[in-house]
This record gives C-alpha cells, structure tokens and sequence, in this order.
C-alpha cells in the first residue's frame, strides 16, 4: 500500500506541476510579449555588431567563420520567427475580449522564441576574432619558354660581346 501512495503522489506532483506551468503561459502572457520583445531588441543590436564586424573584415580581404554566418543566418531566421508573433499579438490582442487559447498558444509560442534568442545572444557575444587573414591568389608562372625581355636580351648579348673581346 505505501508503494502504492508514492507513485500517486508522483504522479500528481509531476502532473499538477505541468497544469501549473500550462496556466502559467495564459497568466503570464503579457509579461512573455514583453520579454520576446526586450530579448529580440538585444539580439538584434549583437546582429547588427557582428554584421558590421563582418563587413570590417570582409574590407580588410578577411575569410569570416563559417560559424559566423551560419549564426547571421540563424539570427535572420528568428528574427522572422519574432516578427510573426509578434504579428499574431496584434490579431489576438483586437478587441475587448481575446480569444483564451490564441493567448495560451502565442505565449507558449513567444516562451519557446525567448529561449532560442537568449541562445543566439550568449552564442554572438562569443565572437570577438571571427576571421582570419584570406589565402593569397594563386600566381601561375605566366612566363612562356622563348619569350625573353628586350632589356634582358640586350644585357645578355653585351656580356657575350664583352666575354667574346675578353676571350681573344
């Protein structure tokens, strides 16, 4: 019987601990728009540093990370993420009453976008030195066997003129 009592009362822990953290997305649902948006403002400020860091070293004939633009495009693709939830707020948010489950869903949805910006902000304020100097151009020897310089031609033949009289 007691083993029988501790798995209920797991049970019922574990289960009413996820119905609180369901409620709490419709309760805090202001307050999860609000953070998406404070969080989406960083991130984008690190994007925009990154990016001019990038095009700074894209000038200076700079290689950039593939980490690092594969973090700009990652950062592009949330940021669209934030844009159209953003956009669902204003629709659920139109009118007295807004629909209980639009607000559940966004929240839930702006909780999830929260955590993978928070990511993407520890992740680029991780690059300092994200490029390195690029590879020189491959010269090829463009020099074809029986072209000679004029001016090289003219200083061999007077050295043979000059060996030729030195010779007899």
């Amino acid at each position: 019987m007691d083993f029988l009592s501790k798995i209920v009362e797991k049970c019922s822990e574990l289960l009413i601990n996820k119905v609180l953290q369901e409620i709490g997305y419709l309760i805090c649902y202001k307050r999860n728009i609000k953070s998406l948006d404070k969080e989406s403002v960083k991130l984008e400020n690190i994007r925009s540093g990154v990016q001019q860091g990038a095009e700074a070293a894209r000038r200076n004939l700079q290689v950039i990370a593939p980490s690092v633009e594969a973090w700009l495009t990652s950062v592009d693709t949330t940021t669209v993420d934030v844009a159209t939830t953003l956009q669902r707020r204003a629709e659920v948010e139109r009118g007295w009453c807004p629909n209980l489950m639009s607000c559940y869903s966004l929240s839930k949805r702006s909780t999830e976008v929260v955590l993978d910006v928070i990511g993407l902000q520890t992740e680029g304020n991780t690059y300092v030195g994200f490029s390195y100097p690029a590879s020189p151009p491959a010269v090829e020897n463009e020099i074809i066997h029986g072209e000679e310089f004029h001016s090289r031609k003219q200083k061999e033949e007077e050295v043979m003129q000059a060996l030729h009289l030195f010779r007899y």
